[in-house]
């Protein structure tokens, strides 16, 4: 895959598939491995799709901003910074309905097939360790 390729799945995951909660299929492999917090979050697609619904019903009103993506072959790494409004109940936490800013960087790898992305790794800006698994 060409660098512009491997922007274009790894853009249209995030703005067209994780932040409007949808159409994750179009983006991620089903064979797709979430890991967050040296944890494995989500194991295949239907896994990801459900902790995506959660968040989606934690918080609401969407807004990202990509300032770095760096991309060597068909790996990508992306630092992301979220403001989102929290509606529901996360972590313990109630619902306090006041916005909130949340970053973190994500690695990933693009499939075999070339169009979807098979590894995400999210890693907030205080966890220490996010590594390949594959």
């Amino acid at each position: 895959m060409t660098e512009a390729e491997v922007k274009e799945v790894t853009l249209g995951y995030f703005k067209k598939a994780w932040i409007p909660g949808k159409d994750l299929d179009k983006f991620v492999a089903r064979d797709v491995v979430r890991h967050m917090h040296g944890k494995v979050q989500a194991n295949g697609l239907d896994e990801l799709i459900k902790l995506n619904q959660g968040y989606h019903e934690k918080f609401s009103d969407w807004e990202l901003e990509i300032p770095d993506m760096l991309i060597q072959g068909d790996k990508v790494a992306v630092r992301f910074i979220l403001e989102l409004t929290h509606v529901g109940e996360f972590h313990g936490f109630a619902a306090t309905n006041k916005r909130i800013t949340a970053g973190g960087i994500l690695k990933g790898g693009i499939a075999h097939d070339n169009q979807h992305l098979m590894l995400l790794c999210f890693r907030s800006q205080n966890e220490r360790t996010c590594q390949w698994t594959k």
